[in-house]
C-alpha cells in the first residue's frame, strides 16, 4: 500500500512540474539573444532577454497594432547575415498573434497569422535570405504577452578572408568557408556574371582574362536548399603581359602508388630554368594550387573509386602548360580487424567419422570457416555452412577439433576451445557411392534410433522402408 501511494504521489507531483520545462526549445537561432522592442516609429525603445530566456513564466507584453509611436507594438530580432527559417516556436497568452519575416532590403517576406501558442515546434515553408523575425499582435484590440519566441533554421554564412593573386591573364583566388553541414557549392561571379559552380573548395584559378585590366569577383557560399549568402567581394587588376610568354615543359616520369583511401605520386619537374611550381587538380577540382616539390600525396579518398589527376606546371611569369593527365584507381578496402571466434562447438561421433556443427559468425564481410584437427587445417577452401564432416579417420582413436572464421580480407580469428572427436565401431557411417542398401541395412542396429532421419534424407526415402523391415527383424527375433 505504501508502494503505490508513493507512487501516486509521484505522478501527481509531475503535474506540477514548471511549464518551462516542457515547452524548452534550446535548439533554435534566437535561444538566449536579447530582442529588440519597438513601435511604428522606426527606432528601438530597448531590449529584452525575457522573450528567449527558456522560461514561460517571464516575458513581454505587446499592445495591439494601434498605430501609435509611444507604446510597444512588437518584439524583433535582426540576423547579421542571411538566414534559411523553416520552423517556429511561440509561447503566448492568446493565438492572435502574428510572426513577420522580412528581407535586408526591408522587404516583407512572409506573414504567419494566429500561429500555435503553446509553444510547440511548427513546421512553416522555408523561408529564405530572412534579416528581420518580429512578433505582434495580431489585431488591433488585444494585448500579446509573449512568453518565449523561437525560430529554426541556419544562417547563411558567406565566405571569409577572401583574397587573390593576379598574372597577366588570370586570377588566383582563395577564401575560407564558412562551418555549416548545410553548405552544399560554392558559386564565383566575374563582374557580375557566374564563371563558376564548385563542390565545396577554398580556392579557384579563374584564366582567360586580359592584362591590365580591372575585374571585380564575389564569392558566394550556396547552401543546401540553394539560397545563397552574402558575397564577399574582391576588385583586382592584371599584371602587364611579360616578356615571356611561353609556357614551362610538362613534368615526366609520374610514377604512383595506391592504397584504398589515398594515392602518392613522384615525378620529375621541367628543366625550364624559369620554372616556378605545380598546380594539381583532382576532377578538375584544384587541390593544390603552388607545389614546388616533386611528391605530392593525396589522402581521405574512396575505396575502389576512380580519379583523374592533372599536373599543370607554372613558370615564374604566369605561364601555364597545358598539363600532364593521369588517372588512378584506388584499391579495394582491406581491414586487418580478424572476425570473432566461432562458439557452441557440437560434435557427434561417427564411424570413421564427425559430423560437426557451431553457431553462425554475425560479420557482414564474414567469408567461411576453416575446420582444424589436431590443429592442422582439414579443409581446402573456407567452409560457408555452420556444419561439417570430418571423415576417414580411426576408430576408438581421440582426436581434437577447433574452428574460426575468416573474413573477405582474409583476416582469420583465433581458434575455437577444441573438442574431442572419437569414432566408434557403432557409430554412423559418412555413405558414399560405394555402398549398397544392403550394407547401410546392416549397419544402423545401433545408431538407426537415434539417427534414422538423417539417413532417411541422405539416401531416399525407399531407404527408410528398408531400414524398417530391418528393425522389425531385429525386435521379432
Amino acid at each position: 500500500m505504501k508502494k503505490i501511494s508513493f507512487i501516486l504521489v509521484l505522478s501527481i507531483s509531475f503535474l506540477f512540474l514548471p511549464l518551462y520545462q516542457v515547452f524548452a526549445n534550446t535548439g533554435g537561432l534566437l535561444y538566449g539573444k536579447p530582442l529588440l522592442v519597438g513601435s511604428n516609429g522606426s527606432t528601438p525603445l530597448g531590449e529584452t532577454d525575457l522573450v528567449t530566456d527558456n522560461d514561460v513564466t517571464t516575458g513581454y507584453t505587446v499592445q495591439p497594432m494601434s498605430g501609435s509611436n509611444d507604446v510597444i507594438d512588437y518584439v524583433y530580432y535582426r540576423f547579421n547575415e542571411n538566414t534559411t527559417i523553416n520552423a517556429v516556436s511561440l509561447n503566448a497568452s492568446s493565438i492572435n498573434n502574428r510572426i513577420l519575416f522580412y528581407a535586408f532590403n526591408g522587404q516583407l517576406l512572409r506573414t504567419i497569422d494566429n500561429t500555435s501558442n503553446t509553444g510547440e515546434v511548427v513546421p512553416i515553408e522555408t523561408i529564405e535570405n530572412v534579416n528581420v523575425v518580429l512578433v505582434s499582435s495580431s489585431n488591433t484590440v488585444n494585448t500579446l504577452k509573449v512568453n518565449e519566441f523561437e525560430v529554426f533554421g541556419f544562417i547563411e554564412k558567406p565566405v571569409t578572408d577572401l583574397e587573390s593573386t593576379t598574372t597577366y591573364n588570370s586570377v588566383s583566388l582563395s577564401w575560407n568557408n564558412p562551418v555549416n553541414d548545410y553548405l552544399s557549392n560554392i558559386i564565383i561571379k566575374k563582374d557580375g556574371v557566374e564563371v563558376a559552380n564548385l563542390s565545396v573548395t577554398e580556392n579557384y584559378i579563374v584564366t582567360g582574362l586580359n592584362p591590365e585590366t580591372d575585374y571585380n569577383f564575389e564569392v558566394f557560399a550556396k547552401y543546401s536548399n540553394d539560397a545563397l549568402s552574402n558575397p564577399a567581394s574582391i576588385s583586382v587588376r592584371t599584371d602587364p603581359i611579360p616578356s615571356d610568354i611561353n609556357a614551362p615543359g610538362e613534368i615526366s616520369d609520374l610514377a604512383f602508388g595506391v592504397s584504398s583511401v589515398g594515392v602518392i605520386f613522384d615525378w620529375v619537374n621541367p628543366p625550364d630554368t624559369d620554372f616556378s611550381h605545380v598546380r594539381i587538380y583532382r576532377n578538375n577540382q584544384l587541390i593544390e594550387s603552388s607545389h614546388t616539390l616533386n611528391t605530392y600525396e593525396d589522402t581521405n579518398l574512396i575505396p575502389n573509386t576512380t580519379y583523374l589527376y592533372k599536373f599543370v606546371t607554372v613558370d615564374t611569369s604566369g605561364n601555364n602548360s597545358i598539363g600532364y593527365i593521369q588517372t588512378v584507381i584506388t584499391a579495394v578496402e582491406f581491414d586487418n580487424v580478424a572476425p570473432s571466434t566461432p562458439v557452441n562447438l557440437r560434435l557427434t561421433n561417427g564411424s570413421l567419422s564427425g559430423f560437426l556443427n557451431w553457431d553462425r559468425n554475425t560479420e557482414f564481410d564474414l567469408l567461411g570457416y576453416n575446420i582444424y584437427l589436431n590443429g592442422i587445417k582439414h579443409n581446402t577452401s573456407p567452409v560457408f555452412n555452420t556444419n561439417y564432416v570430418i571423415s576417414n579417420l580411426s576408430n576408438e582413436e581421440v582426436y581434437t577439433v577447433s574452428v574460426s572464421a575468416v573474413d573477405t580480407s582474409g583476416n582469420e580469428s583465433v581458434l575455437s576451445d577444441a573438442i574431442s572427436l572419437e569414432p566408434f565401431e557403432g557409430g554412423m557411417p559418412v555413405f558414399s557411392v560405394g555402398y549398397d542398401l544392403s550394407d547401410i541395412s546392416n549397419g544402423t542396429a545401433s545408431w538407426f534410433t537415434a539417427l534414422w532421419p538423417i539417413l532417411a534424407f541422405s539416401v531416399g526415402i525407399v531407404l527408410a522402408f528398408i531400414i524398417s523391415n530391418r528393425v522389425k527383424g531385429l525386435i521379432m527375433s
